[in-house]
């Protein structure tokens, strides 16, 4: 497989993750229920925010994968490879306790979407880290010794 279409596919499978992840966000979505304040009003629940924060960097990650298809220099791939990477660690930190979360119990429905979208995150990592590492060169040799 040559290297250009080694990194097409590459984006490919970054841009299948994005939307996947988007997908699953939009399709399973958070909890429903809110927290009531101890003023006495109610505000949505954490992973409400998570999962409103997921499809926001799952869309900007399929944007970039897209634009990556169309790159054409090496300079220009590694660094659009390099934001791709950056959203999709970005997506599986966002479901982390470290950023946002999600709720602690294991039957509420943001806990089996933030594992889709972590799952699908690390399918667009797999495809920025291929295109890094295998398909960011060009097909023509190299002139120097």
């Amino acid at each position: 497989m040559t290297k250009n279409r080694l990194w097409l596919a590459a984006a490919g499978l970054s841009a299948l993750g994005g939307v996947a992840a988007v997908a699953s966000a939009l399709l399973k979505g958070a909890c429903t229920g809110m927290i009531e304040t101890a003023a006495g009003g109610a505000v949505p629940m954490k992973c409400h925010w998570s999962i409103r924060v997921c499809v926001l960097l799952g869309v900007l990650l399929t944007a970039m994968a897209i634009v990556q298809i169309f790159m054409k220099t090496k300079e220009g791939r590694l660094v659009s490879a390099g934001i791709g990477l950056l959203l999709a660690c970005s997506l599986i930190l966002t479901l982390s306790g470290t950023v946002i979360g999600v709720c602690g119990k294991e039957e509420m429905i943001c806990r089996s979407t933030a594992s889709m979208i972590r799952i699908c995150a690390g399918l667009s990592i797999a495809g920025e880290l291929l295109g890094l590492l295998g398909g960011v060169g060009t097909d023509k040799p190299s002139k120097r010794f």
